[in-house]
């Protein structure tokens, strides 16, 4: 009787252990979500704020009040916040894979094995 109540709690131990690993990874993968979603956030204003500097720069220089190095200097910064955007968007898409794995989502074959048939004539 003793063996079956100590077997009964180690298992309950078990699964507690489980729940609370199971739950520490949704946390994890749901703030991820959260902070990456906020970024891209952040990157879209400054990217229009970046847009409309190349606006300005580009204005300026076309009405001789500026000189091209502002042009392409304004150009090169949208650039690299158009570069960080697509690493951030990459980083959404893992930390959205990452919670629906953590959540139990599984992954089934787009395409099947077909069995390669020999055909002998």
């Amino acid at each position: 009787m003793a063996v079956r109540k100590s077997q009964a709690e180690q298992a309950r131990l078990g699964l507690e252990q489980q729940i609370v690993t199971a739950l520490a990874e949704v946390e994890t993968a749901a703030i991820g979500v959260v902070r990456t979603q906020e970024r891209l956030v952040e990157l879209d204003n400054t990217k229009k704020s970046a847009d409309r500097s190349v606006e300005l720069a580009t204005d300026l220089y076309r009405s001789g009040l500026g000189d091209l190095f502002e042009v392409l200097d304004n150009q090169q910064q949208l650039v690299a916040i158009e570069e960080e955007q697509l690493v951030v968007r990459q980083q959404a898409l893992i930390q959205i894979v990452s919670l629906y794995r953590a959540l139990g989502g599984g992954w089934q074959s787009v395409m099947q094995e077909q069995p390669v048939q020999n055909q002998e004539n």
